[in-house]
């Protein structure tokens, strides 16, 4: 609300644990400028009346070995004398810039406890999650819309209570999925409103006109990748599949087909997949598994004529990994977070779907000395192709190539916002995002400045695929510690092959060798 108001301008801050008071200064260099008053130089705001500095998980950023977190301690000085000391140890005041933080319990892992002295000094308030009756009144109130774009004119579903009834079935399936799938059993497993909202959001992609019971198909499969595919083992994902049945029962008296429908956007055509429409989800529509395999089969052809050789068998477990990364990929700003172990084709399936819509994968490739630094410099190349040339990017980023916890922070600070504060220095700016001037003006001029506009342009242009091993110690760390990997991206969980799936590879493999009527690995075996 804040930032739709013209008058207030929202500076937002995601914290992590390696956040310090630098990022804060930047940002506030961002959204104020310097003055020069009697009383010494003041930060103002710029283009706006006032600033909101809006710091999000405050309580992520790591304690010293004296338990002092240096980015609390810097608030604390903001907000006790209304501005800070910088490196030369001249005190720069603040004019109607307001603090805002927020937080999530300390209880979790990654998380730590605020100072007193801090928190004796600003104002709390504590908010939970609404109730199931106000859960459902909020996503009824959301879903009338969607039902009267997608299917006018449809006599069940264009109607006033259609919306409600299904709402609450929807609840419904989200209560009963955190009850049975709770974060003792896997960390992870942590089910918020907002996977409610991406539900309900996803549901615009499918076409449902004048097809009543496409409606429970397209809703049962967006909430399958919503929840279900973050769920590790074959029983978890059983055990929801029979929660979702059983809410369809209980609320239509509806069962659900037998076999698992597929939705798609590789079957819309080249000319309407990611390269050719970057800027908008594609539509998703029913595919059958052979003509699914038939067309990433042309696909796979065609990139090991053009490119290399993948090596890639397209069994159906494969193949439903596939559709499900491209779900996601042909979304503006759609991230991946594929967790499974190495050699279960999470590098090999994301090429192949890159390659099919025309997103241009990119990958650090690294050297003995490679660091935080020369990471930032490979980003200042590649932000510009998503921000300023439009061009639909993925970064893919694996395990060995995150090498420090600094890393990790410059990739959490991209999902959240879309930048990386100080990668660019101001003289950089302007010769950067010159070309962007006509079309902000096209646009309309919604954003507040060229640097908004370029932001805005990368979080939609560029995708990130992190490709990271459960087996290894400090997946939970860091996950929990760089929140964007959890909220901003769709988590799919690979794990390792599922026992059908490895006795069939064999079959697929060997089914084109010949026999080899001679045994015997010498044919012409020398005199002993």
């Amino acid at each position: 609300m804040l930032a739709s108001s013209r008058s207030t301008q929202v500076a937002v801050v995601h914290c992590s644990a390696q956040t310090l008071s630098t990022h804060v200064i930047h940002k506030l260099s961002q959204a104020c400028q310097m003055q020069q008053t009697q009383a010494g130089r003041v930060y103002r705001p710029k283009d706006a009346s006032r600033v909101v500095l809006y710091l999000k998980d405050i309580n992520l950023p790591k304690p010293d070995k004296y338990e002092t977190a240096e980015l609390v301690a810097f608030l604390q000085q903001l907000i006790t004398y209304n501005g800070f000391y910088d490196k030369s140890l001249e005190f720069i005041g603040l004019k109607d810039v307001h603090v805002v933080a927020s937080m999530n319990p300390s209880t979790n892992v990654g998380r730590y406890n605020l100072s007193t002295r801090f928190t004796a000094n600003v104002r709390l308030a504590y908010l939970a999650y609404p109730d199931k009756e106000s859960l459902n009144s909020i996503y009824s109130a959301l879903l009338a819309p969607v039902f009267a774009q997608q299917c006018k004119g449809s006599a069940t579903w264009d109607q006033p209570g259609a919306a409600k009834k299904l709402a609450a079935c929807m609840v419904d399936v989200w209560e009963a999925t955190r009850k049975k799938f709770s974060v003792d059993e896997q960390r992870h497993y942590l089910f918020t409103p907002r996977d409610l909202t991406a539900w309900l959001r996803g549901l615009l992609r499918y076409e449902l006109v004048d097809q009543n019971n496409a409606v429970y198909e397209t809703w049962a499969f967006e909430g399958s990748r919503v929840l279900r595919d973050r769920l590790v083992s074959r029983q978890d994902r059983s055990r929801f599949d029979s929660i979702v049945s059983s809410s369809l029962r209980s609320h239509f008296n509806y069962a659900l087909e037998e076999e698992e429908v597929t939705y798609s956007p590789l079957l819309v055509g080249a000319s309407e997949r990611v390269g050719a429409a970057p800027d908008r989800a594609l539509v998703l529509k029913r595919s059958k598994e052979a003509d699914m395999l038939t067309e990433v089969q042309r696909g796979l052809k065609g990139f090991e004529r053009e490119v290399k050789e993948l090596n890639l068998v397209l069994f159906p477990e494969a193949l439903a990994n596939a559709v499900r990364m491209e779900r996601v990929l042909s979304t503006p700003g759609g991230h991946l977070l594929l967790v499974g172990s190495s050699g279960v084709g999470r590098r090999s399936l994301l090429t192949l779907v890159c390659y099919m819509h025309g997103i241009e994968l990119v990958s650090p490739a690294l050297t003995r000395d490679y660091s935080l630094k020369s990471f930032r410099a490979e980003l200042k190349t590649i932000l510009p192709k998503a921000g300023v040339q439009g061009t639909p990017i993925c970064l893919l980023l694996e395990d060995h190539q995150l090498r420090s916890d600094a890393l990790i922070e410059v990739v959490n600070s991209i999902l959240s916002s879309g930048e990386v504060p100080g990668l660019y220095e101001p003289q950089e700016l302007e010769p950067l995002l010159a070309p962007l001037k006509e079309e902000m003006g096209d646009k309309g001029f919604k954003h507040r400045s060229l640097f908004d506009f370029f932001v805005a342009r990368v979080q939609r242009y560029l995708h990130v695929a992190l490709c990271m091993d459960p087996a290894n110690e400090g997946f939970l760390l860091r996950c929990e510690s760089n929140p964007a990997l959890y909220m901003r991206c769709s988590m799919l969980w690979m794990g390792s092959w599922e026992l059908p799936s490895m006795e069939r590879l064999p079959l697929q493999v060997f089914a084109g060798v010949p026999a080899n009527p001679n045994p015997n690995p010498n044919p012409n075996p020398s005199p002993s």
